[in-house]
């Protein structure tokens, strides 16, 4: 290699600026998608400018795009031209942040109403005037401070490192930094609260289930089957009311942390000098993708053991609500879809980041 003469500037290679790009526009293009597909579900009765709005930033997302390609293959990489494509560059992180916010503000109206759910639910379950969630709640006060803490010192160590800011690239990355660290955070605190909530209230179905059934000699009371059918009901209810409001927002938090962790694997194979501030957030990141991905998968494996709770038992003959009731549940599938999504989500990303780190380290490697 030749040596870097004094006062030369050495043109960045062309691969590192073309993944540079490609890797916000990915993020972005995933985002702007789960906005626009959970906009425009039929399901949801929202008024049309809102998917003509979506479609107009994912047309300009895709217009930028185009102009980056376009200015990088007519002109040489100076370090002129690479100030102005580091600045783009951040745009599209930036409309990534604004679409989490779109995204939170479509979750904040039927907020209250899915509340409220929970509460009724609540009565149903334990009886009125037995608040068991709200016990709930109180022993998830220590995983909210524990993100909150977490959350304090990234952002304190974000500023730390950003400011001050040289100019409107450095204010746009600062931005986007500060943005999406709580964005993210906030999101995976979310789901374990929410996660928690569905989890014991299939728990205390099958819990009553199990008492009724002890009461009968391993049988259901022809009584008791469409009382605990509408339970049941209200309670898978809530959880695809849950799925379809924080769902999208869920899984742009999980697909990012997913990213990040593969693509400082891949660095750390290429033997890449990786700083403490580097292996700290991707140790944040790993913590909170585990943490996300335990706590939805419990609403799923308790739905399992109501539903093999419900197998064992024996309806009485002649009831046509229990066979209606049996039939109904052998048909369903209770997750969250985030959980179902995310394994794909990961393996395209790793396979993403192989192809533009390949050669890197095919050549690293043979260099030693």
């Amino acid at each position: 290699m030749v040596p870097r003469e004094r006062g030369h500037t050495v043109a960045t290679p062309r691969r590192y600026l073309v993944w540079s790009a490609i890797r916000p526009a990915l993020r972005t293009a995933q985002v702007w998608s789960l906005l626009f597909i959970s906009l425009a579900s039929p399901t949801t009765k929202l008024p049309s400018w809102h998917a003509a709005y979506a479609l107009l930033v994912c047309a300009f997302i895709l217009a930028m795009g185009g102009c980056f390609f376009a200015e990088f293959l007519r002109t040489p990489p100076e370090r002129e031209s690479q100030e102005r494509f580091r600045f783009f560059v951040a745009v599209p992180g930036y409309f990534g942040c604004v679409a989490l916010v779109l995204l939170w503000v479509r979750v904040a109206g039927p907020w209250s109403g899915l509340w409220a759910r929970v509460d009724e639910l609540e009565d149903r379950l334990w009886g009125r005037g037995v608040h068991r969630l709200p016990q709930l709640r109180r022993r998830t006060r220590f995983t909210a401070y524990v993100f909150v803490l977490v959350t304090i010192m990234q952002q304190v160590i974000v500023l730390l490192r950003r400011l001050p800011p040289s100019g409107l690239y450095e204010w746009a990355l600062l931005v986007c930094s500060l943005g999406f660290t709580g964005a993210f955070n906030f999101s995976a605190l979310l789901l374990i609260v929410l996660s928690h909530a569905l989890a014991e209230c299939f728990r205390a179905l099958t819990a009553a289930l199990q008492k009724t059934a002890r009461q009968g000699d391993g049988q259901i009371p022809t009584e008791a089957v469409e009382g605990f059918r509408v339970l049941y009901n209200e309670v898978c209810g809530l959880t695809m009311a849950v799925d379809h409001c924080v769902s999208p927002v869920i899984l742009v938090a999980i697909f990012t942390d997913g990213l990040y962790i593969c693509r400082f694997v891949l660095l750390s194979l290429a033997v890449s000098a990786q700083n403490w501030y580097s292996s700290a957030v991707v140790t944040v990141c790993f913590f909170r993708f585990v943490c996300t991905l335990l706590t939805a998968s419990s609403v799923h494996s308790e739905w399992q053991t109501t539903k093999s709770c419900l197998h064992r038992m024996v309806p009485c003959r002649g009831a046509k609500e229990a066979r209606r009731f049996f039939m109904q549940i052998g048909t369903e599938r209770i997750s969250l879809t985030a959980l179902g999504m995310v394994l794909g989500a990961i393996l395209s990303y790793e396979i993403i980041l192989v192809q533009f780190q390949l050669q890197k380290l095919k050549l690293v490697f043979s260099s030693h």
